[in-house]
């Protein structure tokens, strides 16, 4: 469970570079894949005896398919990493503070190198007084989308909005808002041809403690905004790379959801976090049951006649993740 997931929980009762498989071994923009190049990125649980923290504090570190783990952050307090298109850079959330207690006082975005922030000078995207966290790059590695929170004080209420934000730095520009109905909003996820966006917008039911968890659509501009599907408390999406339909992890397992009609079918009932690989075949995750046992590991699978087969460790269990990403050359 996120952070983002524990503050909804309070505020409503009171989320890898990988390569293509194509023959030219790189992405549209021309970025190669090696052997070396990472293809995933995930935030976890760290050790830090100078700051006199024993766990707790997330940093980033990517992974080869076959190599060691390298923590490319390693003095930040910094989670949530996705990639450019090209797979050179990572979009993070970097916190001011701690999630050790009720959450970190600020977060904003901020834009590393995959090398690791001692090789590549780190720049940050946004700014001020805010929660942002959930960024997404664009398939065109032009545009960031993100979701914020801000307090608003004459109300007393926490306002959630979904922003975009130029890669390259500029002025956040909103989409969408809480500010009217009070929904909490989530996890928004390009689509693969950049023209849509698709969000989670959560609700609490009229005088009980349960959580409603819509999948929304609308346009890249925010624009034709429309309900998906309701399933049971959705923690994760991944847009299947062809467009036509997305998987999403909820409270019991994975589900595949078609764009067009809106159903959704089971895929497994032990798939956690899930990203889909370039291909559209394979399907990165982690088990539910390895959730429930504390271990931690990444796992890529073939997804075939609606099963997860060829399972194979992509990173084996270390200290906690929360979030992990999967880039073009995976």
């Amino acid at each position: 469970m996120r952070w983002t997931t524990t503050l909804v929980l309070a505020l409503l009762t009171t989320g890898a570079v990988a390569c293509s498989d194509g023959e030219d071994g790189g992405d549209a923009d021309g970025g190669g894949c090696g052997d070396d190049s990472p293809v995933v990125a995930f935030d976890h649980d760290t050790i830090d005896p100078d700051r006199g923290i024993g766990g707790g504090v997330p940093e980033i570190s990517v992974a080869a398919a076959d190599g060691e783990p390298e923590m490319i952050t390693g003095s930040w307090v910094v989670s949530q990493p996705d990639f450019s298109p090209d797979g050179d850079r990572l979009v993070a959330v970097k916190a001011d503070g701690d999630y050790e207690s009720s959450g970190p006082d600020a977060s904003t975005l901020w834009v590393i190198g995959t090398d690791g922030i001692d090789a590549t000078e780190p720049r940050e995207l946004t700014s001020g007084d805010v929660l942002d966290e959930d960024p997404d790059w664009s398939p065109d590695g032009e545009t960031i989308v993100f979701a914020r929170t801000v307090f608003d004080p004459a109300r007393e209420v926490f306002d959630r909005y979904i922003m975009t934000v130029p890669a390259d730095g500029g002025e956040p520009r909103a989409l969408v808002s809480s500010t009217d109905d009070g929904d909490w909003l989530d996890e928004p996820t390009w689509s693969p041809d950049g023209t849509r966006l698709v969000y989670i917008r959560t609700v609490q039911e009229a005088g009980s403690v349960d959580l409603v968890t819509t999948l929304w659509t609308m346009a890249a501009d925010g624009s034709d905004a429309e309900a998906l599907v309701t399933l049971t408390y959705i923690e994760d999406i991944g847009w299947h790379p062809d467009g036509t339909s997305l998987v999403v992890t909820t409270g019991d397992g994975a589900h595949v959801v078609d764009l067009d009609s809106g159903t959704a079918e089971r895929l497994t009932d032990e798939a956690g976090y899930v990203a889909w690989a370039p291909d559209g075949e394979h399907l990165y995750h982690a088990t539910r049951a390895a959730r429930e046992e504390g271990a931690h590991g990444i796992r890529r699978s073939l997804v075939e006649d609606g099963a997860l087969v060829d399972t194979e460790e992509i990173v084996t269990a270390r200290h906690p993740w929360t979030s992990f990403a999967v880039g073009p050359c995976a």
